[in-house]
């Protein structure tokens, strides 16, 4: 698997880019000098997922959904799921519904482990997951904090990338 850092929309040439996200943490391998595409892959389908819980995480959910259907671009019409990966409440009904109106998918899982108790364990659980049940090409992980402000267009990988991941600050 190729992992690559895609260039921001600076003018910021690609080996200064590398640089400057590994200097932040992120693991960088150059794909043969793949380049950004303006289109995405010929037939890429992607599906969006992301966490939600009972409580605060519900709220922040919905408005992750909003965004991405408001300003998602060419992702506004993606399959999206929202994944309750650990044992706990049910999300409440108007969450359910809110996210039904939104064409989001929510989907309570049972881990196959007994780690809960691990903060960030909800993340490989849910995209574990999602790779045994989804048909989607590319899965986009999106931490349920996230507002979309525009297309995400770096998730457009450049043929022989199948990976692309920025470290949190």
């Amino acid at each position: 698997m190729t992992a690559h850092a895609p260039p921001g929309g600076d003018a910021m040439s690609q080996g200064a880019h590398n640089q400057a996200a590994q200097a932040k943490g992120a693991v960088v391998v150059d794909a043969a000098s793949a380049a950004p595409r303006d289109e995405p892959r010929a037939g890429t389908d992607i599906a969006v997922l992301f966490c939600v819980e009972a409580g605060p995480m519900e709220a922040q959910a919905v408005l992750l959904a909003e965004s991405l259907r408001r300003w998602g671009g060419r992702l506004s019409g993606a399959s999206a799921v929202a994944v309750q990966p650990r044992f706990g409440p049910s999300i409440a009904s108007a969450t359910r519904k809110a996210l039904d109106k939104l064409d989001v998918r929510a989907e309570r899982i049972r881990p196959s482990h007994n780690a809960s108790w691990y903060g960030t364990i909800n993340k490989p659980t849910a995209l574990s997951w999602a790779e045994k049940n989804l048909t989607a090409e590319v899965l986009a992980w999106f931490d349920t904090d996230t507002l979309i402000a525009q297309e995400p267009t770096l998730l457009d990988l450049p043929d022989g990338v199948d990976l692309a991941a920025r470290p949190a600050e």
